[in-house]
């Protein structure tokens, strides 16, 4: 079985909050739905310049990428299911996604009828929600090197931090894919991602096809994706199955 190592490139903790001061009374309420666990956060940016803070990681695998077969033995549940609901939580630093999705068909394992909750890395927190949490002093800055004391609370509510691991798709409403999943306690009836953010999420694109963001470099691809038809990825759970 692999182990996922993350090499983080670019942490969070550039920003050195040890002896700060609480950011200017910036905390704000979660534009939140329900989730019967830690506070989920709506809104992504508009455009580029709404980021002023992006970290990312490279993910690194020890060893072999694993086979699919691997890959349903570490996974409580694999489902096809459209999102229907998408927000952002605070983790240690990092940001998580937490999508609600519609199980249209359940492909194997236990899984929670009708909608399931499911985290996968990365994602978006308001600036003011995420250094309300962090803190602020006088060396944290921007990626232009703007101190974050010098924002107004008004602008802090119309930026954002972002974390963005390889191959980073930020979820949303109507999207529809294929998820190895793998139970957790984080949050009320959810699912972390099989593995890691991405060999156990096949996302569906406008050809109906799925394609996942491939772990090594593929000469045949560059960019590292590989493309499969519903019945293709259907077929090989259950062979791997049996």
């Amino acid at each position: 079985m692999k182990r996922l190592v993350h090499c983080m490139l670019a942490l969070l903790l550039v920003f050195t909050v040890s002896g700060c001061e609480t950011a200017k009374n910036v905390i704000r309420q979660a534009a939140a739905f329900e989730i019967g666990g830690p506070a989920l956060y709506q809104g992504i940016p508009e455009n580029p310049d709404d980021v002023i803070f992006r970290s990312w990681a490279q993910v690194c695998y020890e060893g072999p990428a694993g086979s699919l077969k691997e890959l349903i033995e570490n996974s409580d549940a694999v489902i096809y299911g459209e999102v229907t609901d998408v927000g952002f939580m605070e983790s240690d630093l990092l940001i998580n996604t937490v999508a609600s999705i519609r199980v249209i068909e359940p492909l194997y394992g236990n899984y929670s009828a009708g909608n399931v909750r499911i985290i996968k890395e990365g994602g978006y927190l308001p600036a003011d929600v995420y250094y309300g949490i962090h803190g602020v002093n006088e060396n944290t800055v921007d990626e232009s090197g703007r101190k974050i004391m010098d924002y107004s609370d008004e602008e802090l509510k119309t930026k954002y931090v972002s974390y963005e691991p390889d191959g980073f798709i930020c979820l949303k409403p109507g999207d529809k894919g294929i998820y190895f999943l793998t139970k957790t306690n984080v949050i009320k009836d959810g699912y972390w991602i099989t593995s890691a953010p991405f060999d156990g999420e096949y996302l569906e694109n406008q050809d109906h096809q799925f394609y996942v963001y491939l772990m090594k470099e593929d000469p045949a691809d560059p960019e590292g994706n590989a493309f499969f038809t519903f019945e293709q990825v259907k077929e090989a759970v259950q062979n791997a199955i049996h």
